[in-house]
């Protein structure tokens, strides 16, 4: 009776797919971490930058009568001194115009009531709805701030996986905020 050698390559059967199933899953995590804060920091580069677009159309003294340029929110007019210019508000309205211009993309995955564009001064809110974070922190006499929250956790770029609250923690931020402020002459220009 002839006995039976197994040969070398049935001993490791098996083995690939035992590597594959305990490593894959650590891959993917790292992945998805990875995946995960890039578009977090990507978002909050993009808060950051629409907001300083946004002062910076604020300090633009726009003519009364010119039409709405939230469109292009970078033009440049040079104006007589003697023109009237645009009260307050309405800069500030073009203002938001101009930072929600820039956060088209994040519109897009979050909806309109994802993103929330507060322009306030001191007396509180000159456009955008009512806010409770207007007055949170107080304003000198011609500073106006620019606002904008993104609530991320109810509005996620990339979808959680649900291991916070499997563990009771969530590494992921509740919400992204960016705010600058300027000093806004708020009279005419001389």
């Amino acid at each position: 009776m002839t006995r039976h050698v197994p040969h070398p390559a049935q001993y490791q059967a098996g083995n690939y797919a035992l590597e594959y199933a305990l490593v894959f899953p650590l891959l993917f995590l790292v992945i998805y971490t990875m995946l995960s804060f890039g578009m977090i920091y990507a978002a909050q580069q993009s808060l950051n930058m629409a907001a300083q677009e946004g002062a910076r159309t604020l300090l633009r003294w726009w003519p009364a009568n010119e039409p709405d340029r939230e469109a292009s929110c970078t033009a440049w007019r040079g104006l007589a001194s003697t023109q009237a210019t645009a009260p307050l508000e309405l800069r500030a309205a073009r203002a938001r115009n101009c930072s929600l211009s820039h956060l088209a993309w994040l519109l897009r995955s979050t909806g309109p009531d994802g993103l929330q564009i507060h322009v306030c001064n001191r007396s509180g809110p000159l456009a955008g709805p009512a806010s409770p974070n207007c007055g949170a922190v107080p304003l000198d006499e011609n500073e106006v701030e620019v606002l904008i929250r993104y609530p991320y956790s109810r509005h996620p770029i990339v979808p959680e996986l649900g291991l916070g609250r499997l563990f009771g923690i969530s590494l992921l931020p509740d919400t992204l905020e960016s705010r600058v402020r300027i000093l806004a002459e708020t009279g005419a220009a001389t």
